[in-house]
């Protein structure tokens, strides 16, 4: 397999992971949401997505309502 289909493959194992552990201990949860963060960031290019979300109110939105969950 190339790099891609590894981390896509990745992708999948801990999205099941994150939703199966959410069940059972937030605080396990949230260590794989981190993984599956470190993950998409090791993955992708930062150019390519913050175009991305220049272009994209939705993305926007959600950042906003991230952010005042955050404060």
């Amino acid at each position: 397999m190339d790099r891609q289909a590894r981390l896509a493959r990745l992708r999948c194992v801990i999205a099941f992971v994150l939703g199966f552990t959410i069940l059972i201990s937030t605080s396990v949860s949230q260590v794989i949401a981190l993984i599956a963060v470190a993950l998409v960031l090791i993955e992708r290019k930062p150019q390519e997505h913050w175009q991305q979300i220049r272009g994209n109110p939705v993305v926007w939105a959600s950042l906003a309502l991230f952010l005042w969950l955050g404060i």
